[in-house]
């Protein structure tokens, strides 16, 4: 349990920071005109310090208890310094006094702040060509374990192979190309074609992947790599993923998430139960 914490909060290093440094600002925009001092400190630094600790606080509260809400975090943070700087130019809606007509403005703010980080609404017109995204994780277990577990079939997928949705498939005999069908009742929803280029058991395996059926399969292919670094006590686990193209937002949203980090961990938390065995990949048929 308290590996799986110390996991968590690892992860949202990242948001912890983004929060910091807006709530401060906020603080410090609010009381900007302010040329009080409290024992010689000037008051917007009193007041960003304040706003800090004050809210920040209960960021590690909510990203534990809630985790699905963690996205709220960075979201009320922006928005504050975003409601600061407007009350700099339009006075009735400064944080000075939490009035009825403010409290309705940040609410209609963080609305709007949640519908653009949140969702697809212009992903359309910013996208990433070949960003890469990466994740990290440190494990204890031994690196055939993690290979076997993480790598050779991850342990979410196995929960999804043995209700028959996903499948290994070889393709035309060839032990560097496989394909990953997704299917529910049958009925075939992803097919993803993997073709490797690295294979060095139990260290790392790199392949193209492409979804041959999508409406434009030059925008969905890209390049997956894996590696596994033994330091000795530890094993570092190094994911990478090179999509064609990528929204700059999702790129934000998982930077400042740490989601393939995250991912990581998942297979290492099952893997790490007391009751867990490795999985190793399903036979390719002839």
């Amino acid at each position: 349990m308290l590996r799986l914490l110390a996991r968590r909060l690892y992860r949202d290093r990242r948001r912890y920071a983004v929060m910091i440094v807006f709530l401060f600002l906020a603080g410090a925009t609010t009381f900007w005109g302010v040329r009080t001092s409290l024992f010689s400190v000037p008051m917007p630094l009193v007041a960003g310090l304040a706003f800090v600790v004050g809210i920040g606080i209960f960021a590690p509260i909510l990203s534990l208890l809630i985790p699905p809400w963690r996205f709220t975090i960075e979201i009320a943070a922006v928005g504050l310094f975003a409601l600061a700087l407007i009350g700099q130019f339009i006075p009735s809606l400064s944080l000075h006094e939490i009035t009825t007509r403010v409290a309705i403005w940040a609410f209609v703010a963080m609305n709007l702040l949640s519908l653009l980080y949140t969702t697809q609404f212009l992903d359309r017109w910013f996208m990433r060509k070949d960003h890469t995204l990466t994740g990290r994780a440190k494990t204890r277990l031994p690196q055939q374990r993690v290979w076997d577990g993480v790598i050779g079939t991850p342990p979410h997928i196995d929960k999804l192979a043995k209700n028959d949705l996903v499948t290994f498939e070889n393709v035309d005999g060839d032990p560097m190309q496989r394909r990953l069908v997704q299917r529910i009742n049958g009925t075939s929803l992803l097919e993803e074609i993997q073709t490797l280029d690295q294979l060095d058991e139990p260290r790392r395996i790199g392949f193209q992947w492409h979804v041959p059926q999508s409406d434009d399969p030059e925008k969905h292919r890209g390049y997956a790599r894996t590696e596994i670094t033994d330091t000795g006590r530890k094993r570092v686990i190094t994911r990478t993923m090179t999509p064609a193209q990528y929204p700059l937002r999702a790129a934000l949203m998982n930077w400042i998430d740490d989601t393939y980090g995250r991912m990581l961990d998942d297979d290492l938390n099952d893997l790490e139960r007391p009751k867990a065995t490795a999985q190793t990949p399903p036979p390719l048929p002839a």
